[in-house]
C-alpha cells in the first residue's frame, strides 16, 4: 500500500500543454517541421504529442472550466515575452539547426558558441519561434531558391525554369528529386488536366482575401477589363517564383490591354505577403484556403501521404503554409478571362515544372483586342 507521504509515485507523469492561437498550424509544426509523434488526436482542437521521451497537450485558448472555475488559457500575446519554453537538447545543435531549417522552421538566430570550456557545436544554443507567435512566418530558405533568384530574367520562363532543374539535378538526391517528381506522373496518368476549366466556358465567379486582407472579387474585376488569373503552388515552390518573376515582367504589358492579373494559391495572407514582399509583385496574390476556388475550376489533386516526408524535408509542410491539414495543390494552370467572363485562353498542365510564358497572354489579349 503506497503511503499517504510518499509522492511522486509510480506513473506520475508531467505533461506539458501549450495554447495555440492557430491549432492547424501549430499542429503542422510540430509534426511535420518538428517530428513530434501525433500519440492522439483528442477532439478537433486538442491532442497530445510526443517528443523526445516527453509528451504534451496542444489546444486552443479557453475556459473558465468546472474544474477551474477563475482560469482562462490563452495563447502568448506579445511574441517578445518569454514566461516559459521547450528546451530541446540535441547531440550537435548545428546539425539539428540545418535539418529543422531546410523543414521550414523559423530561428531567432543561427547557432550560438557560448565560449566556455568545451563548448563547441555540441552546446551551442538556438531558439526556434513557435509558430503559436503571430510574428512566426515559416520560410522555406536554402539553395533551391537561392538558385532561383540568380537566373536571369531576359530569357523565356521555360529556359529560365530548365536552367534551374538542370543545376538542381546536380545536388538534390536521387531519391528526394524521384519522390518530389512522383506527382507529375501520377496526375498525367490519371487524366487529371481533361477536368480543368477549358476556354469558351465561363469562368467560376470568385471572392478571396489579398495579402492585406482585402476581398478581392472576380466580377468586380472583369467590370474594368479582362482579368488574368494563373494558379500557383506556395511560397515554397521554386517554380512558382520564376514564374511569377516572369509574370511581374509582364504586368505593364497587361496593363496596356487593360486587363488585371491576379494569382492564387492555398497558402494564408501572411506568406502571400512574404512573397510578394521578396519578390516586388504588385499585383494581388490570393489566399484560396481549402482551395475552394481551384477545386471549382478543376484543378485540385492531394499528395500521397507516402510523399509528405519528401516534401517537409525540401520546406515544403504544406499544413504549414496553408493553414490546413490538408495535402491539397493546384496544378500550374492560367486563365485569360474575358469581359463577359468567357475564357479565351486556358493553360493547364500536371507538370508543375511546365508554365505558360506571359508572352502568350500578352499576344493573345492583342488578338483579342483586335
Amino acid at each position: 500500500m503506497t503511503s499517504t507521504h510518499d509522492f511522486p509515485t509510480t506513473g506520475v507523469e508531467l505533461r506539458y500543454l501549450l495554447v495555440a492561437s492557430d491549432y492547424a498550424r501549430s499542429l503542422a509544426f510540430y509534426r511535420d517541421v518538428l517530428g513530434a509523434t501525433l500519440v492522439r488526436q483528442i477532439s478537433d482542437v486538442l491532442c497530445l504529442l510526443s517528443f523526445g521521451g516527453s509528451e504534451f497537450l496542444l489546444t486552443v485558448g479557453g475556459g473558465p472550466t468546472q474544474d477551474k472555475p477563475t482560469v482562462t488559457f490563452a495563447p502568448p500575446s506579445d511574441p517578445e515575452a518569454v514566461s516559459s519554453e521547450l528546451n530541446i537538447r540535441v547531440p550537435d545543435c548545428v546539425a539539428a539547426y540545418e535539418v529543422l531549417r531546410s523543414r521550414g522552421a523559423q530561428f531567432l538566430t543561427p547557432p550560438v558558441d557560448w565560449g566556455g570550456p568545451g563548448c563547441g557545436p555540441s552546446c551551442a544554443t538556438a531558439m526556434v519561434i513557435s509558430l503559436n507567435s503571430p510574428r512566426a512566418v515559416s520560410r522555406t530558405k536554402g539553395r533551391r531558391k537561392t538558385m532561383a533568384m540568380h537566373i536571369p530574367l531576359n530569357i523565356p520562363l521555360q529556359q529560365q525554369i530548365d536552367e534551374f532543374i538542370a543545376e538542381g539535378a546536380s545536388w538534390l538526391p536521387s531519391d528526394l528529386l524521384r519522390d518530389l517528381l512522383r506527382p507529375i506522373g501520377q496526375l498525367v496518368t490519371s487524366g487529371a488536366a481533361e477536368h480543368a476549366l477549358k476556354e469558351g466556358e465561363q469562368a467560376p465567379d470568385f471572392t478571396l482575401p489579398d495579402a492585406g486582407g482585402n476581398a478581392v472579387s472576380l466580377s468586380h474585376l472583369l467590370r474594368q477589363g479582362s482579368v488574368v488569373v494563373t494558379f500557383f503552388r506556395g511560397q515554397w515552390c521554386p517554380y512558382c517564383h520564376l514564374a511569377l518573376r516572369a509574370y511581374q515582367q509582364a504586368v505593364p504589358q497587361l496593363q496596356a490591354g487593360s486587363a488585371t492579373l491576379v494569382a492564387i494559391s492555398p497558402q494564408t495572407p501572411d506568406h502571400n505577403k512574404a512573397l510578394a514582399e521578396k519578390l516586388g509583385l504588385t499585383f494581388a496574390l490570393l489566399s484560396d484556403r481549402g482551395n475552394q476556388v481551384a477545386r471549382a475550376y478543376g484543378l485540385v489533386f492531394t499528395i500521397d501521404k507516402a510523399l509528405h516526408r519528401a516534401h517537409v524535408r525540401v520546406g515544403a509542410a504544406l499544413p504549414v503554409f496553408n493553414g490546413t491539414d490538408a495535402w491539397d495543390l493546384p496544378m500550374a494552370a492560367t486563365f485569360l478571362v474575358a469581359q463577359s467572363g468567357t475564357v479565351r485562353l486556358a493553360f493547364v498542365d500536371p507538370d508543375f515544372t511546365r508554365r505558360l510564358d506571359p508572352s502568350v497572354i500578352v499576344a493573345r489579349l492583342n488578338e483579342l483586342m483586335g
